[in-house]
């Protein structure tokens, strides 16, 4: 997951989280969390999204405003990957989670993960 300079501790993310590490005890998957440190600027999102893509993560979770405008500007770059917003996606081909209810977002999250880790 890659988020804001608030990591978890913004309400999305932590619902994100939640999902992911319930998702992590069901199949096994490894999840991480990346932050996007400094400016909360897409250019410089960029080297923290590019990260999570040599590392060849099956699914790359992106929330808060920076992290989202990465991922929809870059995700073609690693077309094994398959990605997710929590929020609005600016980029059709890339599926989102509308922001909800915690509980919602962290069982949407959840589903979409164990959804990526069977396949």
């Amino acid at each position: 997951m890659l988020t804001d300079d608030r990591g978890l501790a913004g309400p999305e993310a932590a619902a994100s989280w939640a999902g992911m590490q319930r998702a992590s005890l069901a199949t096994s998957i490894k999840v991480q969390h990346l932050a996007v440190v400094g400016e909360q600027t897409s250019e410089n999102a960029e080297g923290f999204f590019n990260t999570l893509g040599v590392q060849h993560c099956r699914m790359v979770v992106a929330v808060g405003k920076a992290p989202i405008a990465t991922l929809a500007k870059g995700h073609r770059r690693f077309p094994d990957t398959q990605y997710l917003v929590v929020g609005v996606s600016p980029d059709p081909a890339v599926p989102a989670v509308a922001v909800g209810s915690t509980d919602a977002v962290a069982s949407e999250v959840e589903r979409r993960v164990t959804a990526a880790a069977s396949s």
